[in-house]
C-alpha cells in the first residue's frame, strides 16, 4: 500500500512538473505562429525546445522586419521618379500644340502612373499594418460623418454619369462614435468605393450606408455591377495575408484593396464580410464594436 501511494504521488508530481514546463512552450508556439517575437526561459528539462523556439522567433521577426524595410525602401525610391513621370505626362497632356493622339497617349501614361502610385501606397500601408509598424492615431470618430465625407469627395471629384451613388444613415447611427484612426477608416471606405468603380467600367449604382445596433456599428458598401465568381469570392473572404500581384494593366484592385480593408478593420477590432454573385453586384459589410471612449478629446 505504501509503495502504491508513493507511485501515485510521484506520478502526480511528475505530471505537474511536465504540465508546468509544457505550458509556456505551447504558448510560445502560438506566439511564433502569429508572427510575434517570443522569449522563453532556457532552463529545465525542456530548455532545448525553449532555446530553439527563441531562435525561430528571432529569425522570423528579423525576416519580417527585413521584408517590411525592403517594401518601405522600394516605395520611397520609386516615389521620386514616378512624380517626375507624372509631372511631365501632365504637361504633355495639357500642351495644345501637340497632336490629339500624343496628348491622349500622355493622358494614358498619367493615369497608369497614378494607378501605380496608388498601388505602391497601398502596398506600403498593408505591409506596415501587417507587421504592426503603423501606430493607430486613436480619436473619436463618427462613422456617419466619415462616410458622408467620403461619398461627397467622390461626387465632387467629377464622378462620371454612368455611376450613381447613394448614401443612407439610420437615426440610431447619427450620433454613434467609435474609438479609432479616422484617416485609416476613411482609407478603408474609399478603397471599397473605388473597387466598385474600378471593376465596373460600364457603370453601376453604389450604395453606402451606416446603421447602428446594440452590438456595434455597421458600414456597408454595395454595388449592382458585375460581381465576382464564387471561387473568387472565397479567395477574397479567406483570411489570407498574401499580397496578390497585379496584372499587366494594374487593374487587379480587389486583392490588395480587400487585404488593406481587412487589416484596417481588424486593427479596430471589427469584422468584414463579403457577398457577391456574377452579374448581381458586390457587397462588403464592416462591423465595428461599440467601444468605451477613454481619454479622448472631442
Amino acid at each position: 500500500a505504501v509503495n502504491l501511494i508513493a507511485v501515485v504521488l510521484l506520478t502526480w508530481w511528475n505530471m505537474g512538473r511536465v504540465e508546468k514546463a509544457v505550458a509556456p512552450i505551447l504558448q510560445g508556439i502560438e506566439t511564433v505562429a502569429s508572427g510575434q517575437p517570443v522569449r522563453l526561459p532556457e532552463k529545465g528539462e525542456l530548455s532545448e525546445i525553449g532555446r530553439q523556439l527563441n531562435r525561430a522567433g528571432a529569425f522570423i521577426a528579423k525576416k519580417d522586419s527585413a521584408r517590411a524595410d525592403w517594401i518601405s525602401g522600394i516605395s520611397h525610391d520609386v516615389r521620386t521618379p514616378l512624380s517626375v513621370i507624372l509631372g511631365f505626362a501632365g504637361q504633355l497632356e495639357e500642351d495644345r500644340t501637340l497632336p490629339v493622339s500624343a496628348r491622349e497617349q500622355a493622358a494614358g501614361i498619367r493615369k497608369q502612373g497614378e494607378k501605380l502610385r496608388s498601388l505602391i501606397s497601398d502596398l506600403n500601408l498593408a505591409s506596415r499594418l501587417e507587421y504592426s509598424m503603423q501606430p493607430l492615431r486613436l480619436g473619436r470618430v463618427y462613422p456617419v460623418e466619415l462616410a458622408r465625407q467620403a461619398v461627397c469627395e467622390f461626387l465632387d471629384s467629377g464622378l462620371e454619369e454612368r455611376y450613381e451613388m447613394e448614401f443612407y444613415a439610420d437615426p440610431k447611427s447619427e450620433s454613434a462614435a467609435l474609438q479609432g484612426d479616422e484617416a485609416l477608416l476613411k482609407r478603408a471606405l474609399c478603397n471599397l468605393i473605388q473597387n466598385s468603380i474600378a471593376h465596373n467600367p460600364q457603370g453601376c449604382r453604389i450604395d453606402v450606408s451606416v446603421t447602428g445596433e446594440e452590438t456595434g456599428i455597421i458600414v456597408t458598401v454595395a454595388d449592382d455591377g458585375v460581381g465576382v465568381s464564387g471561387e473568387k469570392l472565397a479567395e477574397l473572404s479567406a483570411d489570407s495575408r498574401c499580397l496578390e500581384s497585379t496584372d499587366e494593366k494594374l487593374n487587379l484592385r480587389h486583392g490588395l484593396g480587400v487585404l488593406l480593408v481587412r487589416q484596417i478593420t481588424e486593427a479596430h477590432k471589427g469584422t468584414i464580410a463579403m457577398e457577391s454573385e456574377p452579374q448581381k453586384g458586390f457587397k462588403t459589410v464592416l462591423t465595428f464594436p461599440v467601444q468605451p471612449m477613454l481619454n479622448l478629446q472631442k
